[in-house]
């Protein structure tokens, strides 16, 4: 099928995302290069190279390519979004919030990959009571956001109220029984034991 117009510069951005929707990450990678060559100012393009090479943790590769992006449409949600969490994961957490505020500032009805990135960077710099605050504006958009439930969890953990903390986790549980970080995070509130991180 792709063979039929092998140089359409928008088949070859839907194709280099079903690549990598599909798992086949090398094919992914030269679709979205091919696409870029034809066009290399393409938002699409270079947000999804740029989601690519997030997945693979080349974070400041990944950086590049949404500020490209961002350079061409300052206020694009998903490469706002998706360079804050780049930086969540470089440990820039102070950066990282400055685009989760961003996107916030932006979109009226309360995004919430934003919500999320910002509550993740806020407890990490050891605001925990100010984390909840997000993660419980996700769980009232979201009641079964599980990533919330979980970071929720630890937010309460991190603060010694353990009993509330394990109720998070077994509400992250139910959703996904066998997530082997919020067992953990259960077993660690359960025994009251320090964190490892």
């Amino acid at each position: 099928m792709w063979a039929i117009i092998p140089d359409n510069l928008d088949i070859l951005v839907v194709k280099g995302s079903v690549l990598l929707d599909l798992g086949r990450n090398q094919e992914a990678s030269r679709t979205f290069d091919k696409a870029l060559t034809m066009d290399p100012d393409n938002i699409k393009a270079l947000t999804e190279k740029g989601n690519f090479l997030n997945y693979l943790g080349k974070y400041n590769e990944s950086i590049a390519y949404f500020d490209k992006v961002l350079n061409i449409v300052p206020d694009h949600f998903d490469a706002l979004n998706n360079k804050g969490a780049a930086l969540y994961d470089l440990g820039r957490y102070n950066e990282s919030i400055r685009y989760s505020d961003k996107v916030l500032t932006l979109n009226p009805n309360d995004d919430v990959i934003a919500l999320y990135i910002k509550g993740l960077g806020v407890n990490c710099l050891g605001r925990s009571n100010e984390s909840i605050g997000y993660f419980d504006k996700i769980l009232a958009i979201d009641p079964n956001y599980f990533n919330a439930l979980n970071n929720k969890g630890l937010a309460l953990y991190n603060l010694a109220q353990y009993d509330e903390a394990i109720e998070y986790y077994d509400r992250a549980l139910v959703i996904g029984p066998n997530y082997p970080l919020a067992l953990t995070n259960k077993q660690l509130a359960i025994n009251r034991s320090p964190h490892p991180w």
